[in-house]
């Protein structure tokens, strides 16, 4: 959901202002007023957050379709440490990443970031462990496994 990040909203808006502003510039003929120039520029940013607007609300519904649906990818995941490497399942998926697959653990604020040597995460909330305990064991036990086959 790269739409939702707002760096990428701003350089969506930013791109439809041009672009209607363009448009406009060309139906209308290029501004030769102050005036001009600002009704111009105003519809154009108005008419962009418009459009803007109608696709995040668009990809939201996506986002909300997809966890009533359950395709696995949002809602509840287990992960299990192994002999093996990382298991993780959902309701409709099981994988198994090996430790040689595995680059790394780190802690966040609010999330543990597990990377993959492919250059993707598995993001954990940190909330979602019983305890600190239980959530530091994990950790350390992805650590050790990753770094003991690195």
């Amino acid at each position: 959901m790269r739409l939702t990040r707002p760096s990428a909203l701003f350089k969506s808006w930013l791109i439809w202002t041009v672009t209607v502003w363009a448009l406009l510039a060309f139906i209308r003929g290029v501004p030769t007023s102050q005036n001009d120039l600002l009704v111009l520029t105003i519809s154009a940013a108005g008419g962009a957050l418009f459009s803007v607007s109608i696709s995040l609300a668009f990809a939201l519904l996506r986002v909300r379709r997809s966890i009533k649906t359950g395709d696995g990818i949002l809602g509840d995941h287990d992960y299990e440490v192994t002999e093996q490497g990382l298991r993780e399942r959902t309701s409709v998926n099981e994988t198994l990443a090996n430790w040689s697959g595995i680059k790394g653990v780190e802690k966040g604020k609010h999330f543990v970031f597990i990377e993959l040597v492919s250059g993707s995460f598995h993001i954990i909330p940190r909330n979602s462990f019983a305890s600190i305990d239980d959530e530091s064991c994990f950790v350390s036990a992805i650590h050790n496994y990753a770094k003991r086959n690195a």
